[in-house]
């Protein structure tokens, strides 16, 4: 019944790296505003993460309210069980581009 109710959720840590080099370890719950993930994952969680350009719609919120680099290395549950993820400048703010 509930057989799906691990994929797409995140295991790992993101990066925040602040303006002035500051670095910042989130786990995804705080990346995405929670203090735990929604009882029932199998039908009340949208931001499901499949591949890499998901973690931008994932951290979407975090990014507007922070000007960071985030980047995030860890796991995602799929049907075949835990997959290796790397994202990389997930928010992508050009403030980070150092002249």
């Amino acid at each position: 019944m509930f057989a799906a109710v691990g994929v797409g959720i995140l295991s790992g840590e993101f990066d925040a790296v602040g303006s002035d080099g500051a670095v910042t370890r989130l786990s995804p719950l705080q990346v995405y505003g929670s203090d735990r993930y929604p009882a029932m994952l199998s039908t009340q969680f949208p931001l499901r993460v499949e591949k890499e350009q998901d973690l931008r719609k994932f951290a979407e919120a975090y990014c507007a309210k922070h000007n960071v680099k985030l980047s995030f290395t860890g796991r995602v549950g799929t049907r075949r069980g835990w997959q290796d993820l790397r994202g990389e400048d997930i928010c992508g703010h050009p403030a980070h581009v150092q002249n």
